[in-house]
């Protein structure tokens, strides 16, 4: 690399206002949660946000015993 050389980009394809931009940005400020319930059931959380029953009741179970209960911002049941 020489002195006229373009500084070097972690990743030189990433696009400003790309997939990632966007992620960050849905992500930023939201809290890790590495042991919540709701890891991977995305799909039942989908069910009981579009109104099916047996799954808000299997939902609200799962958020009710979830260790990080307190700080989740989307949890189905109240604390």
């Amino acid at each position: 690399m020489t002195a006229t050389d373009p500084p070097r980009t972690r990743n030189p394809r990433r696009r400003p206002g790309g997939e990632l931009d966007l992620l960050e940005q849905i992500l930023d400020g939201r809290p890790n949660l590495p042991d919540a319930l709701c890891i991977g059931k995305h799909d039942l959380y989908d069910r009981a946000r579009a109104g099916d029953a047996d799954a808000l009741r299997v939902a609200g179970w799962l958020c009710r015993r979830c260790p990080h209960r307190a700080e989740c911002p989307d949890q189905t049941t109240t604390p």
